[in-house]
């Protein structure tokens, strides 16, 4: 499907799991444009015991991806009492910086009880705030909130003029404030990419 898309001129976004070979994704990248990886916990006892998986494989995979020339975004959907202590948002956040660059977006996602978790409790919106605040104080240039429809922390600021970039409710995106990639209102360098 990348390739056809690619053939008519159309851009792909992978949204995955991460959890894939380095062969694999060195395959299928030609056809690729962006990333978008869910990186469901930072711990390697929350991968083995949710998800069945490994963590390490999910971030090996995402470095490849960077370094393969893909724009990355990352999910974080953060669950009560599983993966939301401060600590654990800092450190991903911080292999973000690190590992990807500090213009990475990070969407810190709202957990709703759904399907096999539904004796969870939804995420307040507090804690989503919290891992907001975190991730701009350690540098991190681009985090978001998802699943809080109307947040101010669902838009895009620039992380120069804090001046709105890019508005959002829910999955409408707009206005954009951009020109060229530049900040429209202090002409900041963003790096934003609005059309792949």
């Amino acid at each position: 499907m990348a390739r056809l898309a690619h053939q008519q001129g159309l851009k792909t976004v992978y949204v995955t799991n991460g959890y894939m070979t380095e062969d694999a994704l060195t395959d299928l990248s030609p056809d690729l444009d962006a990333w978008r990886v869910d990186i469901k916990a930072f711990t390697e006892d929350f991968y083995r015991k949710v998800c069945r998986a490994r963590l390490q494989p999910v971030l090996d995979t995402t470095i490849r991806a960077k370094e393969l020339g893909l724009h990355i975004e990352i999910v974080n959907l953060i669950i009560p009492g599983q993966n939301d202590s401060p600590e654990e948002t800092e450190k991903l956040v911080s292999w973000v910086i690190e590992n990807l660059g500090p213009d990475t977006p990070v969407h810190f996602t709202r957990f709703h009880p759904d399907f096999q978790m539904q004796e969870t409790t939804g995420t307040p919106v507090r804690t989503l705030e919290r891992a907001f605040h975190i991730a701009r104080e350690k540098g991190l240039l681009y985090p978001y909130l998802g699943n809080v429809t109307g947040h101010e922390y669902e838009q895009t600021w620039c992380p120069h003029c804090n001046n709105l970039l890019i508005g959002r409710s829910g999955f409408s995106a707009g206005p954009i404030h951009l020109d060229n990639g530049k900040c429209a209102h202090c002409g900041e360098k963003t790096g934003i990419v609005t059309r792949l």
